[in-house]
């Protein structure tokens, strides 16, 4: 099945050390911890999210990747949240209309296959006063960075478990319906924290 990363699940974890301890895991702590109500994170990989998480009702967390949901369960079982895991994609979430107060999605819709679906999708399972919190990769609006970004994303996505860095993520939320309210980037990289709201 493609979506199952068996190695990239057990390595996951180690390939991100470097990372959040260079800040990714700050940035992480203030995008989960802005969570209100009840809360749907997209994407949950092995449970980076989970002891970030403030005094929300309960927390819904998605994967596709069973093999991430194995690792996320050990975590989940440690939150000081109730959380609830589903196997489930983004492009088709299993959840009603307006369901969700908040969304979190950090470092997921890169790998989305169809990352336009699943942006629908987050419109369509917030609550009409509901906000999108993200910390996502992308697309530089400097023609040379965004052309090396295009050059690199085929090998990156074979070797990061699906992963496209070069995706305008901005874009892809305003089209789906969503009102970016405010991007951060984050030290000079392609990527950016921000908030969302449906229009």
């Amino acid at each position: 099945m493609g979506w199952e990363h068996p190695v990239f699940a057990r390595l996951y974890d180690l390939y991100m050390l470097p990372q959040e301890l260079w800040g990714v895991r700050a940035r992480r702590r203030r995008v989960v911890g802005s969570a209100a109500g009840l809360t749907l994170e997209l994407g949950v990989g092995t449970g980076l999210n989970f002891p970030f998480y403030g005094p929300v009702p309960c927390v819904v967390g998605i994967d596709p990747d069973p093999h991430m949901l194995d690792r996320a369960r050990r975590r989940a079982g440690e939150a000081r949240v109730p959380i609830r895991l589903v196997r489930a994609c983004g492009e088709h979430l299993p959840f009603a209309n307006g369901t969700f107060d908040t969304v979190i999605s950090t470092l997921v819709f890169a790998t989305i296959p169809d990352a336009e679906a699943a942006a629908r999708e987050v419109r369509r399972v917030l609550k009409r006063d509901g906000t999108l919190r993200f910390f996502e990769h992308f697309r530089s609006e400097q023609p040379v960075l965004a052309r090396l970004q295009d050059l690199v994303a085929p090998a990156w996505k074979r070797v990061l478990g699906g992963c496209e860095p070069n995706r305008d993520v901005v874009g892809i939320f305003r089209r789906a319906g969503l009102q970016v309210l405010e991007t951060v980037k984050f030290r000079g990289t392609f990527l950016l924290s921000g908030v969302a709201k449906p229009r």
